[in-house]
């Protein structure tokens, strides 16, 4: 009998999430990831990454600080407008990254129909937020002479490999 209580509970929960399901409005969201594809359903004040993990994906997103610092769980908008996109801009995100069409999962709500948004474009997200603000031409020459300092001590402590490497450089002109 106390079987029976325990599954008429949770029944009684389902039944109580559906009523509320229906009261809040949801957006179909195409998802890929992986060249795989899964429509899934968001609510107007979940995020993403929520809606997600509450689809009950085969695959997991990438996610760590749920606060838009790791930049882990970075997604592109693929279809679909930035109307139809509430974002919350404070995060680690880059404006050339928003530009880009990349927004962090754990800090974006669906706020319209037709979206699309492959999930894992965590690399991205690093490449243009923070690599590329910091390579310009006076970063290109310290990293060339790096290299050339670099070699160098390489070659006093081997001079006689040096020399060698050196010869068949001019050999092969």
């Amino acid at each position: 009998m106390a079987h029976f209580k325990r599954l008429h509970r949770k029944f009684s929960l389902r039944d109580n999430n559906r009523q509320e399901r229906s009261a809040v409005e949801e957006y179909e969201v195409l998802v890929i990831m992986d060249g795989r594809e899964k429509f899934i359903f968001a609510r107007e004040n979940e995020t993403l990454l929520s809606a997600l993990e509450r689809s009950g994906l085969h695959f997991q997103a990438p996610h760590d600080c749920r606060r838009g610092n790791c930049l882990t769980c970075c997604g592109k908008l693929l279809k679909g407008t930035r109307d139809s996109i509430r974002e919350d801009r404070d995060t680690f995100l880059s404006a050339e990254a928003h530009a880009e069409g990349l927004m962090l999962l754990c800090s974006s709500f669906a706020d319209g129909p037709g979206l699309c948004i492959e999930v894992g474009q965590n690399d991205l997200a690093w490449k243009i937020s923070l690599r590329n603000r910091f390579i310009n031409e006076e970063t290109k020459r310290i990293g060339h002479e790096a290299t050339a300092k670099a070699m160098r001590k390489e070659a006093e402590r081997n001079p006689r490999k040096f020399v060698e490497h050196l010869d068949n450089l001019f050999l092969e002109e």
